[in-house]
């Protein structure tokens, strides 16, 4: 019985790791589709935002769960959209999408009190989770790095005045920071290349 507990501690390594690998290989193609088709991006971060936030309020309404947990999901979401409101010029140092941080750990903090204090069923827990804590933050770290590889249109909100278009695209280029550049990195960094073999 020994040995077969060990096997399934080694299971369990091993579907665990296989686990990690497609969550990164599915949030690096989500990653591509979002800088590839940034206009639709945009709007269904936006209309996931606001389906979202109804939902929430369709919570309040007919549900029994503690208000202060619902209205932080709201005011969550509220600071998401706040967040993307310039998207794909996702500022990660603005007031705004470190609040949503924060709001983001306090929201999920409330959440697992709540559920582990209180029976209820797993699939209802997975749902709120899933629903209400998880799917806008995701769409969100996929979308940061949207704006890596978006051609200059417009002007950043606070861009100076004597920067040209085209300055001001190579000042912000610089600084790739997001969930792609980070997988690609990671990639080129520490994951073996296939090299071309020379026959001699």
């Amino acid at each position: 019985m020994v040995y077969f507990y060990l096997l399934s501690w080694l299971s369990v390594i091993i579907q665990s790791v296989l686990i990690t690998l497609s969550i990164g290989a599915g949030l690096f193609y989500l990653a591509e589709i979002v800088e590839e088709y940034a206009s639709v991006a945009r709007k269904v971060i936006f209309y996931s935002i606001g389906i979202d936030t109804l939902l929430a309020f369709g919570l309040l309404i007919f549900e029994d769960l503690p208000s202060k947990l619902i209205l932080t999901c709201i005011v969550c979401n509220l600071f998401y959209y706040l967040s993307v409101r310039n998207f794909p010029n996702i500022k990660l140092s603005s007031p705004e999408f470190i609040l949503s941080l924060v709001l983001f750990f306090v929201h999920n903090y409330w959440a697992f009190d709540h559920f582990s204090s209180n029976y209820y069923e797993f699939h209802i827990v997975l749902c709120y989770m899933t629903i209400f804590c998880w799917i806008i933050p995701i769409g969100l770290l996929v979308s940061c790095s949207a704006n890596d590889n978006v051609l200059p249109t417009t002007f950043s909100s606070d861009s100076n005045e004597n920067d040209s278009l085209v300055s001001n695209y190579f000042k912000t280029k610089s600084k790739k920071i997001g969930l792609l550049s980070f997988l690609r990195y990671f990639n080129k960094t520490y994951l073996p290349t296939i090299q071309s073999r020379k026959s001699y």
